[in-house]
């Protein structure tokens, strides 16, 4: 699975594996991004306190919360209710890390980034939030990781001719693209067409008056 950003992507970003200390790829990739050039460009690595928190965590402290409430006792004085706390879309981090927990909302515009809630200056979200109560609209999508294929270049020979074609390394197989194979025919030897009605890729051998039927291609 990997995160895919709704967030702009006009604001310079850097590397957050370098920059950013305590699971930074659970955060949303831009918003990272944006963080890790914060520290970059101020000598630091920034200590992410608090960074993505799952629904269990956030009932946890809001549960500690309540209780400080009722009794006047705990170290969490305020915890949002869960469901509704940006460390949950991966929209917000908590840290100490100097100068960054000085900074205000007018040095942080610069870098993308913003302190929405003026008691915690060590709660930091994308500018785009700011103000904004739909987490939703702004959380990054999961989505499947695509599979990497390696490619590499080979010589076939095709008609008693050396021919460069791309070939893709899938699961310890070698694959050629049909499309390819007839693009590379100089004499149209091959005749390659998609047949709609029966949903099958077509292979015709305009020289020997051969076909080849490969189904739903």
């Amino acid at each position: 699975m990997i995160l895919k950003s709704k967030l702009s992507k006009n604001y310079p970003m850097a590397d957050p594996k370098k920059y950013l200390i305590g699971s930074p790829e659970l955060l949303d990739p831009v918003f990272a991004g944006r963080l890790a050039y914060l520290a970059k460009c101020k000598g630091v690595k920034i200590k992410l306190t608090e960074g993505f928190r799952s629904s269990k965590r956030q009932q946890e402290l809001y549960n500690m919360y309540l209780q400080y409430k009722r009794t006047g006792k705990g170290s969490i004085k305020s915890a949002a209710r869960p469901g509704t706390s940006w460390h949950e879309f991966r929209l917000a981090v908590d840290t100490s890390t100097y100068p960054v927990r000085g900074m205000n909302n007018t040095q942080l515009a610069r870098y993308g980034l913003c302190k929405p809630i003026k008691s915690e200056g060590w709660h930091i979200q994308p500018l785009e939030t700011k103000g904004k109560s739909n987490r939703k609209a702004f959380a990054p999508a999961e989505v499947e990781e695509e599979e990497e294929v390696d490619t590499t270049t080979i010589t076939a020979k095709m008609n008693g001719k050396n021919t460069k074609l791309t070939s893709i390394l899938y699961k310890n197989e070698n694959y050629v693209r049909l499309r390819d194979l007839a693009e590379a025919q100089s004499d149209d030897a091959l005749e390659v067409s998609w047949n709609q009605a029966t949903k099958t890729v077509e292979i015709k051998s305009k020289q020997e008056g051969k076909q080849w039927t490969g189904h739903q291609l």
